[in-house]
C-alpha cells in the first residue's frame, strides 16, 4: 500500500528579469521518510516558482481542483487507524479524506463503487409536452446490470450494497490485488469511474467510504486541511470534526442489497468486512448519505 505518512509544505523565491520576486510551494510526500518528502516539496516548489519566473500565472488553491483524484500526487490525508496481519504488514488503513469523511484503504480487499447517472431536473419542452425523465429508469438498469453480474460471479463470493448515490460492490472470497489484471478486468466490467481505477492503482490498494458526505447531513465542509497550518488551524478543524462525527451515526452510508456465493468471507478479509459493515451502518435502518 503506498499511502504516505509524511508531508511536507517546501516554498522556494526566484526573481524574474525585472528582479521581481515569485514565490513557489508545494507539498511533498513519502511513505517512509521525513527528508525524501521535504526533497520532493522542494523540486516541486522550485518547478512552480520557475514557471511564475517565466511568466506564469499566480495559482490560486482550490479544494475542488485538487479534490481526490489527482494523480500528480497522491490525497493528502490524515491516517486515522491502521490494521496489521498476522505477520505484522499493513493490510488496511482509516483515513479521513478532503472533505471529512473516514475512508477504508484495504489491500486486499476489493471495493468497487458503481454510481448512477446524475439526475437531470426536467426542461421546459419535458414539462410541456409531460415528457418523462428517464433518471430512475436509468438507476433500474444500472442496478440490473450490476446484480446480473453479482449472479454471474458469484463463484467469487460477492457483496452487493446501495449507496446514496449508487452501487457498492464488494469481493469477499479471495485476496484481490488492485493492480493485477483480474482487478482491471473487474472494475472495467463493472463500469467503475476511471480515476478511481488509476487511484488503486498508483496506491496499490481499494477504497470505500465509511462515513458520509457532510453536505448529505447537513453539516458544512471542513475548515481547514491536512496537515494543518499551525495548531490554531488545527482546533478549529478538531472542533468541526466533533460536530461531524455526533451527526454522522445518525446517517448510513451503505445498506445491504444482497449477498451472491460463498456467504463466508475469506479468513483474511472477514474483520475487515465487519469492520467495514459496522462503521457504514448497515444493520440500522438509517437514511443514506
Amino acid at each position: 500500500m503506498k499511502v504516505p505518512r509524511h508531508w511536507i509544505r517546501e516554498a522556494i523565491e526566484a526573481k524574474d528579469s525585472r528582479g521581481e520576486v515569485h514565490r513557489g510551494e508545494a507539498w511533498g510526500w513519502s511513505e517512509t521518510d521525513v527528508e525524501e518528502a521535504k526533497q520532493r516539496a522542494r523540486t516541486s516548489a522550485e518547478r512552480v516558482a520557475d514557471w511564475l519566473v517565466r511568466g506564469g500565472r499566480e495559482l490560486v488553491p482550490s479544494r475542488s481542483a485538487e479534490y481526490l483524484y489527482n494523480l500528480d500526487r497522491p490525497p493528502r490525508e490524515e491516517i486515522v487507524q491502521e490494521l496489521h496481519d498476522a505477520v505484522g504488514e499493513t493490510t488496511a488503513l482509516i483515513t479521513r479524506n478532503v472533505y471529512g469523511a473516514l475512508v477504508l484503504n484495504t489491500r486486499d480487499l476489493m471495493f468497487i463503487d458503481v454510481d448512477f447517472p446524475p439526475r437531470r431536473e426536467p426542461g421546459m419542452l419535458d414539462r410541456l409536452f409531460g415528457k418523462a425523465i428517464p433518471a430512475d429508469g436509468e438507476e433500474d438498469a444500472v442496478v440490473s446490470r450490476v446484480q446480473q453480474w453479482c449472479s454471474a460471479n458469484a463463484d467469487l463470493g460477492v457483496r452487493l450494497y446501495r449507496t446514496a448515490a449508487g452501487l457498492r460492490v464488494a469481493l469477499t472470497d479471495q485476496p484481490m490485488q488492485p493492480n493485477g489484471d483480474d482487478s482491471r478486468r473487474i472494475l472495467d466490467e463493472l463500469g467503475s469511474d476511471p480515476l478511481y481505477r488509476r487511484l488503486c492503482e498508483a496506491q496499490e490498494c481499494f477504497r470505500a467510504r465509511l462515513t458520509p458526505k457532510p453536505w448529505r447531513i447537513n453539516c458544512d465542509i471542513p475548515p481547514a486541511r491536512y496537515p494543518f497550518a499551525d495548531a490554531a488551524t488545527e482546533q478549529r478543524y478538531r472542533e468541526w470534526q466533533g460536530d461531524y462525527d455526533e451527526t454522522a451515526p445518525r446517517f448510513a452510508t451503505c445498506q445491504l442489497m444482497n449477498a451472491y456465493g460463498a456467504q463466508e468471507p475469506h479468513p483474511e478479509l472477514s474483520s475487515l468486512l465487519k469492520l467495514h459493515d459496522s462503521l457504514t451502518g448497515i444493520a440500522n435502518a438509517l437514511p443514506l448519505a
